[in-house]
């Protein structure tokens, strides 16, 4: 009987870990990739106004809107359209560098854009205190 019971609290435990790494994901949606890509959408469209106004408040403290919008202008607007992404890579971290400590996902994208052939995209989102995956980086290279 014992080891049907221990048995028993094995499958359980193996269901349940699997559930607990995932709490990013809600009704099947990647609640964090969904934040990076929606960004990334606004930020192709141009939008960087409201690009600065979606990401979180630790890159609102670091940067003021118009500042914010002027560099990514000028760093967008010479590549052009973007024609494809795809993510490359998602990291979780607990701490960033001169950031507080708090949950990160640092995903990396391969762009294709119309006058630059590949481009890495690094975004990174946090989950601020309302329970919201918000961007607080953005870099390309």
């Amino acid at each position: 009987m014992k080891t049907i019971h221990r048995f028993m609290v094995l499958i359980f435990a193996a269901a349940i870990i699997p559930c607990a790494a995932k709490t990013a994901v809600t009704n099947g949606i990647d609640l964090p990739l969904t934040a990076a890509t929606t960004w990334l959408s606004v930020v192709d469209a141009g939008k960087y106004d409201k690009s600065y106004d979606a990401a979180a408040q630790y890159l609102k403290k670091a940067i003021k809107k118009d500042r914010w919008s002027e560099m990514l202008r000028g760093v967008r607007k010479p590549f052009g359209k973007t024609v494809s992404r795809s993510e490359t890579s998602r990291v979780e971290k607990k701490s960033l560098p001169g950031a507080p400590d708090g949950q990160y996902i640092v995903f990396q994208f391969t762009t294709v854009f119309e006058q630059k052939l590949s481009a890495v995209e690094t975004v990174t989102v946090m989950n601020e205190k309302d329970g919201v995956w918000r961007v607080c980086g953005y870099f390309i290279r």
